[in-house]
């Protein structure tokens, strides 16, 4: 059964795809665990995806794209991870090297 909006939708209470009793806001079951599968994705208005959570053979990634489709974030589950472009603050939002961090008692 397909759900078609033309304007705006609504859902009260939870929404499982993939499954019938879903226990979150958001539900999505049924992912691959063998192969390379996209779980969840956003794209803009061009079809550039911009936000990608992925299942590879069992392990999963998250992955943020800058407006150029370069990959800024790359969170790997089983193996490497990077964050590319930037500076990066732990205790601060105004970070001014590759990595900053502030004081954990103190104003930054």
């Amino acid at each position: 059964m397909a759900l078609r909006f033309l304007n705006s939708g609504y859902f009260a209470g939870k929404v499982g795809i993939g499954t019938d009793s879903p226990n979150a806001t958001l539900h999505l079951a049924g992912i691959s665990q063998t192969g390379t599968e996209a779980a969840f994705r956003i794209q803009n208005d061009t079809s550039n995806t911009k936000f990608l959570v992925n299942s590879v053979s069992g392990s999963y990634n998250l992955q943020f794209k800058n407006a150029s489709n370069a990959t800024k974030v790359f969170l790997d589950s089983s193996g490497d991870s990077y964050l590319n472009g930037g500076n990066v603050g732990i205790g601060t939002t105004s970070p001014e090297a590759k990595l900053t961090v502030g004081n954990p008692g103190g104003n930054t």
